[in-house]
């Protein structure tokens, strides 16, 4: 799929120096970008859900310690 995309002048420049540190092209460090924001996401999600679960199974546990 093509895209075209219209930067600033600001994130032109960032996106060049991405690219120039990763050492490849600016559409693969777009895609880079692209795909470590989704696993960090995911990542955040997953963290979430587990806090959910630990504050419902372990909420007794919680109460007396906070009270400690």
């Amino acid at each position: 799929m093509d895209l075209e995309i219209s930067l600033s002048e600001k994130h032109q420049v960032l996106l060049k120096k991405i690219a120039a540190d990763l050492g490849c092209s600016e559409q693969q460090a777009l895609v880079i970008a692209i795909e470590t924001f989704d696993a960090k996401s995911f990542r955040r999600n997953q963290l979430k859900e587990i806090f959910d679960i630990v504050k419902v199974r372990d909420k007794d546990l919680l109460d007396r310690l906070s009270d400690a």
